[in-house]
């Protein structure tokens, strides 16, 4: 039951996703990978850098251990055309899941060679980007259901540029609303039926509606300007803090408002559904860190960032 998320990883050497042997329930979403896996070394070696590398190792070369329900969802990854880091997968790796993940490489460079064995392996894989598509060679399985046009992201450097927001996707693009839906569960370690509520970005991602591919769930203009309008009315402070959270609501409306408080590992930490336009949170008892305020009904959706010192 390990989730890998809200991370932005940028120049490692190794790559960005790996998973060995003998897990269960682990993965990867929400994520941003730019220029991950420069690392040189042969094809499907354990030098070469990965995008992607689920194996079976557990401790020794004589052993091998399957994993169960590994997971790599909404994760977006931009790769320059210095590097061409591989997506491998192992056989015998168990059950694998694949999906509504954008992964961009600049026209030029090298191949980028990809390799999803079947022995054994339960293959779900689907609705996944990938362009430019001249730098790939895809393995079959790594077709299903994919596009391949340009996702449109915000950054517009061929060498990539160490800014996560430059990898949020543009309005029109090809991704918005195209990706799978993952719901069906209340408990927060399902993650392949519970899809944790928040992209990377901490915007809202529905579970009623396909959410757009990517680490960035895109909203119409619209909600944006809305949402834009009612963060403003909600002012929280101290901020930094380290004993206690205030809250003024302004002029939103408190009807059906529900208040939660996330830590950085996505865990909830407070809930309550008893909003008044003053509100004291005590945070005496939180752990030093970054946490996600979340204040949402059905028709609005606001995040706020506060850090307990």
């Amino acid at each position: 039951n390990v989730v890998y998320q809200y991370n932005y990883s940028f120049n490692n050497e190794g790559g960005f996703v790996e998973i060995l042997g003998d897990n269960i329930n682990c993965g990867y979403r929400y994520n941003i990978s730019v220029n991950d896996g420069y690392r040189l070394g042969l094809p499907w070696s354990g030098t070469k850098g990965k995008t992607f590398f689920i194996s079976t190792y557990c401790g020794s070369s004589n052993y091998r251990c399957p994993n169960s329900g590994t997971f790599i969802y909404n994760n977006t990854i931009f790769v320059n055309d210095t590097l061409s880091p591989e997506i491998y997968c192992w056989p015998d790796a168990g059950d694998i899941h694949i999906f509504n993940n954008i992964v961009f490489a600049t026209s030029g460079g090298e191949i980028i060679p990809t390799l999803i064995e079947n022995d054994s392996n339960i293959i779900d894989i689907s609705h996944n980007l990938f362009y430019n598509i001249n730098r790939f060679y895809l393995d079959d399985d790594l077709m299903n259901l994919a596009l391949y046009e340009d996702p449109e992201l915000l950054n517009n450097d061929p060498l990539g540029i160490n800014d996560p927001e430059l990898y949020k996707v543009q309005n029109g693009s090809i991704v918005i609303n195209q990706g799978r839906l993952v719901s069906g569960s209340n408990i927060q370690t399902d993650y392949l039926q519970n899809n944790g509520g928040r992209d990377y970005f901490g915007n809202n991602v529905p579970n009623t509606i396909p959410p757009t591919i990517g680490a960035f769930n895109y909203n119409t203009l619209e909600t944006f300007e809305l949402n834009d309008f009612l963060d403003e009315c909600v002012i929280v402070y101290p901020n930094p803090t380290s004993n206690k959270i205030n809250i003024e609501f302004g002029h939103l409306s408190l009807e059906n408002l529900t208040l939660n408080i996330f830590d950085l590992k996505g865990q909830l930490v407070y809930k309550t559904e008893e909003i008044e336009s003053s509100m004291i949170i005590d945070a005496s008892n939180f752990t030093k860190g970054l946490y996600t305020l979340e204040i949402f009904n059905q028709n609005h959706h606001i995040n706020k960032k506060i850090l307990i010192e």
